[in-house]
């Protein structure tokens, strides 16, 4: 590894800080904000976070409190805290936090957000040990600056040196992640509310992180403190706090770096050392006349102990680097763990996807044909046991008439039926008016479609009204199990798990799933979708999740594929977060702008059909990828001729066995070809329905 040149001042701390260790004298590091910017934002930048997070409240006299602190204030350091405390006055006490925790999740870039612990999680939500957890053991999401990863290399490889130990006044969590990546153990630790330093049962190799201004998430699940980040919190501290903070200065030398506090807590505790120590501060300031004034202050602060040490123009990017370098601990290259999260999907259709047009005859391999040809999504569990799924878990929402979107559901259920995958779909008929009638209607629909495909077993239909009516009135020692009723999912997803309240309303499509960003910038649009939704929808997942669990009973998890459209993936990312346990997911890819209750996906003759794609046609966009007509072809087409083994339908000589050649059918005479296709889905979809269907 190559050493960046240093400057003088931190070459000669370099010098100083390896003879120590060469003389077997211990080292107790304190290291405080500089080390983490700019993966963390400073102060200056915290402190427009906390403006972003005013101005989202439209509190006029919280504004006014912050706009009154930075006037008065004279440094950064001085406004930060005079936020801190308008934040603790006219919010809450713990109100901060979620400022703290925004500016920490600034060093977590993960490849994509769905994916990880936050997928559920709102902007300026408070996380809690759980998820903060989650996301610290994401280690290849982090982004740890230089000096970090050469500090976190040193504490795991050369631990006793430190002590064990390292001290910080930082509340993220990029120190613990440089010593995990450079394989080694890290506990983050919080002094009590009565000053006294915790003593967990630790590995003893496990060096133990005290973050004397609070961390990032609590550091116990039991900690139920009012905040988690506190920069008061030394300065308030009486004579008990001081002497704890010196019991955790047991090196020969004290070596502080990135930090430019002058606490009375800290600096008691130094006086309060039983052994004569050696005080080496770092500044980052290059001047001598700083280092010289920063030098007499110490002295007489530290009367008795050896004369303090002051080096300057030290960056610690570049000062850890050069100290592992000469302690020899080298950078070590790392690999990243393996992530399945971008996809060439035209490549694969051309170079994975059977050349053949007969589906394979196992079920996984059909998943995967579905995936790779139609642009299905197959999400396999984060840690599959291998075995094949033999259960496919299908809700549908009961409506007066089925769409096409459902007879394609139906084609895939059916196949995967055909290859051992028993298929249980159950109807959310909650509060639906004539819900008999309508069960009666997409009972004799699912069969029909279910007869297309050879071999194909029929579907179990559960009602899930009927379902909860039973569970409600029975009482089952089964359920302590797994939570079977609708209220005991409540209590665990809402009270326990407690997602974010715009995590729920995008699981239950209340709001469209989309970045944050376009939600604000269709804010107009927003607050109809709010007015207008009924709130029935917060029903769902209390309810399906409660017929899933009873399912789950007697079976592995990983046994369960749920068939849904791409539209539903928030809700099933919403299960995972709240049950700590994954499915397959299997999702048919979605028609823009269109849902189960568009009359394009819902007409009665096939001329009907033959309108909506001669409009269609007629737009600019008419043969866009996932448009309406491209959607069709290959959903209601290609895909029921793949299952069923019929043959394609022909128009001038030509086979329409692919979206290319139905398209350049389309170019070349369009009523011929539109008609066709409107005549070979209507086959589908209506066959022959009697007048009640």
């Amino acid at each position: 590894m190559d050493i960046p040149p240093i400057a003088a001042g931190a070459a000669e701390l370099v010098d100083h800080l390896t003879h120590a260790v060469r003389r077997g004298e211990h080292l107790t590091l304190l290291v405080g904000s500089g080390l983490s910017v700019p993966a963390v934002p400073g102060v200056p930048d915290m402190i427009a976070l906390a403006d972003d997070y005013a101005a989202g409240r439209d509190d006029g006299e919280l504004g006014r409190a912050l706009a009154a602190a930075a006037a008065a204030g004279s440094a950064p350091g001085e406004v930060y805290r005079a936020y801190h405390a308008a934040f603790a006055n006219w919010i809450s006490g713990n109100e901060f936090d979620v400022v703290a925790q925004a500016a920490v999740l600034h060093a977590y870039q993960p490849a994509v957000r769905a994916h990880s612990a936050l997928a559920t999680h709102g902007v300026w939500q408070r996380l809690d040990t759980r998820v903060g957890e989650r996301l610290e053991a994401d280690l290849d999401a982090w982004r740890v600056p230089e000096g970090v990863a050469a500090l976190g290399r040193l504490l795991a490889r050369r631990p006793a040196q430190f002590g064990n130990r390292l001290l910080t006044t930082n509340f993220d969590p990029l120190i613990e992640i440089a010593i995990r990546r450079a394989g080694g153990r890290a506990s983050p630790l919080t002094l009590t509310d009565e000053g006294t330093a915790p003593t967990p049962l630790l590995a003893a190799d496990a060096v133990r992180i005290f973050h004397l201004h609070g961390y990032w998430r609590p550091a116990r699940p039991a900690e139920r403190r009012g905040m988690l980040h506190d920069p008061h919190r030394l300065r308030g501290a009486g004579p008990g706090q001081s002497a704890a903070l010196a019991r955790l200065l047991r090196g020969d030398t004290v070596c502080v770096i990135g930090y430019g506090g002058w606490d009375e807590a800290f600096l008691r505790a130094l006086r309060q050392v039983g052994h004569r120590v050696t005080v080496v501060w770092a500044l980052y300031d290059p001047d001598p006349a700083a280092a010289d004034a920063h030098r007499e202050r110490l002295a007489a602060t530290l009367a008795g102990h050896r004369p303090p040490l002051v080096f300057t123009g030290v960056d610690a990017n570049s000062l850890f680097p050069a100290l592992a370098d000469r302690l020899g601990v080298p950078e070590q290259p790392r690999i990243p763990r393996t992530r399945r999260r971008f996809r060439q999907r035209v490549w694969e259709r051309e170079l994975i996807s059977e050349p053949t047009n007969t589906p394979p005859a196992g079920a996984r391999a059909l998943l995967d044909q579905l995936d790779r040809r139609f642009g299905w999504e197959f999400h396999r569990p984060e840690e599959p046991s291998g075995k094949t799924p033999d259960l496919l878990y299908w809700p549908v929402r009961l409506r007066e008439t089925s769409s096409l979107i459902h007879a394609v559901q139906a084609l895939a259920a059916a196949a995967l039926s055909a290859r051992g995958v028993s298929v249980t779909v159950c109807l959310d008929d909650f509060g639906v008016a004539q819900r008999y009638r309508y069960s009666h209607r997409f009972t004799a629909d699912l069969r029909r479609w279910f007869a297309l495909v050879p071999d194909a077993v029929a579907p179990e239909i559960v009602s899930l009204q009927d379902f909860v009516e039973r569970t409600d009135v029975l009482a089952d020692p089964s359920a302590l199990l797994r939570p079977v009723r609708p209220w005991a999912v409540a209590r665990e997803a809402y009270g326990e798990r407690n997602p974010s309240l715009y995590s729920v309303l995008v699981a239950t499509k209340v709001l469209p799933d989309v970045p944050v960003e376009r939600l604000i910038d269709a804010g107009a649009a927003v607050l109809q979708t709010l007015l207008s939704s009924n709130a029935r929808r917060l029903l769902t997942p209390l309810t399906i999740w409660a017929h899933l669990n009873h399912l789950l009973l007697d079976r592995p998890t990983d046994s369960v594929i749920t068939l849904s459209g791409q539209d539903e993936r928030a809700f099933w990312q919403l299960w995972r977060e709240v049950f700590d346990y994954d499915l397959h997911q299997l999702c048919n890819p979605r028609a823009e702008s269109l849902s189960n209750d568009s009359l394009m996906l819902r007409w009665r003759d096939p001329r009907e059909l033959a309108d909506h794609l001669t409009r269609a046609h007629a737009l600019p966009d008419w043969d866009a990828d996932r448009g309406y007509l491209h959607w069709l072809v290959q959903h209601a087409v290609l895909l029921p001729i793949y299952l069923t083994g019929e043959e394609a339908p022909p128009i001038g000589g030509e086979r329409l066995d692919s979206w290319a050649a139905v398209r350049a059918a389309v170019q070349a005479d369009p009523a011929a070809a539109l008609g066709t296709v409107a005549a070979r889905v209507s086959a589908l979809y209506l066959a022959d329905q009697g007048p009640d269907q």
